[in-house]
């Protein structure tokens, strides 16, 4: 049996009761049962065909943007009035991306660190400044050839410039320079190490 005040509402007594507690956990104090409360909560019930689950996923949502937004959905109390008022706006704002794209993103902005990073080092390569091209690995790997290297090697070193394109032991072979002769050439220079490195990087 309803008390008088609320007979005159088809809602039932346990979603009044529900409201109160949600209420009081978020604000700390009563809701009390004004009229414009029990209105709104009876229009609540007439537009969700009486399904709680319905009402329920709204008061999540209200609770979730409260935390989310200090300034406008904060002011606003978690009753069946503002549920009421804002019914069109309350609903998931964030779209929970899969496991599966968050790691194809993740990929993605790997990759264009990577190429940002390779870009980089190759500009340095490119800078036509005078102790880089004095140092440049390829012109010091043909001045090294000329003494180490049978003549046909050094030819087809000297008309094949790109390192990129050298295949088995021609790439070996360059890459054994790099790596270890041609650190020992440029050690006593003013390039950072950084930049062999990079340059390593690169031919390699």
């Amino acid at each position: 049996n309803k008390p008088k005040t609320l007979s005159r509402f088809q809602f039932p007594d346990s979603w009044l009761m529900k409201f109160q507690e949600y209420y009081f956990k978020e604000h700390g104090s009563e809701m009390g049962q004004p009229d414009s409360e029990l209105k709104a909560l009876n229009k609540l019930y007439e537009i969700s065909n009486g399904d709680w689950k319905v009402i329920e996923s709204k008061i999540q949502t209200l609770i979730q943007l409260r935390k989310q937004d200090p300034k406008f959905w904060y002011e606003q109390s978690l009753s069946p009035e503002s549920i009421t008022k804002f019914w069109s706006r309350l609903f998931e704002r964030k779209v929970k991306p899969t496991e599966k794209n968050t790691k194809r993103n993740e990929q993605q902005n790997k990759s264009i660190r990577t190429e940002s990073k390779y870009n980089e080092s190759k500009t340095i390569q490119e800078t036509p400044m005078e102790e880089l091209n004095n140092l440049d690995p390829y012109k010091c790997f043909l001045g090294w050839g000329k003494t180490k290297l049978f003549k046909q090697q050094l030819e087809y070193y000297e008309q094949n410039s790109d390192p990129f394109k050298y295949e088995g032991t021609k790439k070996i072979l360059y890459e054994k320079f790099v790596n270890e002769v041609y650190p020992s050439l440029v050690s006593n220079s003013e390039v950072k190490k950084t930049t062999i490195e990079n340059r390593k990087g690169s031919a390699a």
